[in-house]
């Protein structure tokens, strides 16, 4: 795959002048955080085409995600789904060295903007948000910060091995996070009025808070008004997409100009898995027997090259299933569509099937 190398390059000693930014008007989240992160290293190490999504410690490098027709990117995948092994999972992961912020790092945080580590696919309790963001001032803090990578081969290399991926990469609009930016030792003072600090003192002593994805906070009153917020391990905050295509030169991060939503449909994704589970099964079943060049040819993804299988690409989004590639004829066509939409679960089924009695046939 092509695409930009990030070096964090040699330890260098970072003095830091003890100044709290004030940001005039910021447009989102994503801005404010490359703003905190400015107060440690240049954020040319990031590049310009990252998104935020929310403090995870699930979502990173390698995640996919889905492109939909209103714009927003929604979260289908965490790596954790695609490979269960956590050492498999950290073969396909290279993590950076990390940046280390020295001094005083504090920048001031636009309540405005939402909390700090709250997003669309990372959120927090109701009760929670609504009580931090009676704030009067947020500072946020962080020790350190680095960008991890994507390990392309390797992770082509499971796409490769696995059919129900190589059809979900059929689908044109999946996208995957080929890098993510960790952040360490984050913490966020939340600066109450005495009145507001007095009402909330019992409720956030001491409590650790959840963020949905993984990231943990630990509350304390560190003054009579203030009250931090301090994640004991690493999470992702923001991160670059890119396209999966297995040809040299044609991977590339789309344009981030103007931050789209990042919304959560994981939950209907891992329903989708069981659709098609159950839809491969059926087939199965129903051409038992059967040479596989008699019964479909299913384009292999990422690298395009035709593979004969006993079953087509099979593509489900929200229950909804697409088939793709080729067969010899008219009646097989038929039965690949009747079959599945007879499995549990399916609300439609777009048959993109294309006849192709030369088992060679053309690659979709």
């Amino acid at each position: 795959m092509k695409k930009v190398y990030f070096v964090l390059g040699a330890v260098v000693a970072l003095i830091v002048v003890v100044v709290v930014i004030k940001f005039r008007k910021p447009q989102d989240s994503r801005q404010a955080w490359i703003a905190v992160l400015s107060k440690c290293a240049s954020t040319q190490l990031i590049g310009k085409d990252v998104l935020y999504f929310g403090a995870s410690n699930e979502i990173g490098p390698g995640s996919i995600w889905r492109r939909n027709s209103d714009g927003s990117i929604r979260l289908r995948y965490e790596l954790s789904d695609l490979e269960p092994d956590i050492v498999k999972r950290g073969a396909l992961v290279h993590p950076n060295n990390s940046v280390t912020c020295s001094g005083n790092s504090a920048a001031s945080w636009e309540v405005q903007l939402g909390l700090p580590f709250e997003g669309s696919v990372t959120p927090v309790s109701g009760d929670l948000s609504a009580d931090l963001k009676r704030a009067d001032t947020v500072s946020v803090m962080v020790s350190g910060w680095a960008l991890d990578e994507l390990k392309e081969g390797p992770y082509e290399s499971m796409i490769r091995a696995n059919d129900a991926l190589q059809d979900e990469f059929t689908a044109t609009d999946r996208v995957i996070v080929e890098n993510a930016v960790r952040i360490a030792g984050f913490s966020a003072d939340f600066k109450f009025s005495k009145s507001v600090a007095d009402e909330l003192k019992s409720k956030y002593s001491g409590k650790l808070i959840t963020v949905k994805e993984g990231a943990h906070l630990q509350s304390q009153w560190s003054s009579d008004t203030t009250l931090t917020m301090k994640a004991p391990d690493t999470f992702y905050i923001l991160a670059a997409f890119g396209r999966l295509r297995g040809q040299p030169g044609s991977q590339s991060f789309f344009s981030a100009k103007a931050a789209p939503r990042l919304l959560d449909e994981r939950g209907m994704a891992l329903a989708d898995r069981q659709i098609r589970a159950a839809a491969v099964q059926k087939i199965e079943a129903a051409t038992a027997g059967k040479p596989p060049e008699e019964v479909a040819v299913a384009p292999s993804t990422p690298d395009g090259v035709v593979v004969k299988r006993s079953f087509p690409a099979i593509v489900v989004t929200d229950g909804a299933v697409s088939i793709k590639g080729a067969v010899r004829d008219e009646a097989a066509r038929n039965e690949f569509l009747k079959t599945i939409q007879k499995t549990p679960g399916v609300r439609s089924v777009s048959n993109e099937l294309v006849l192709a009695p030369n088992t060679s046939g053309p690659t979709l």
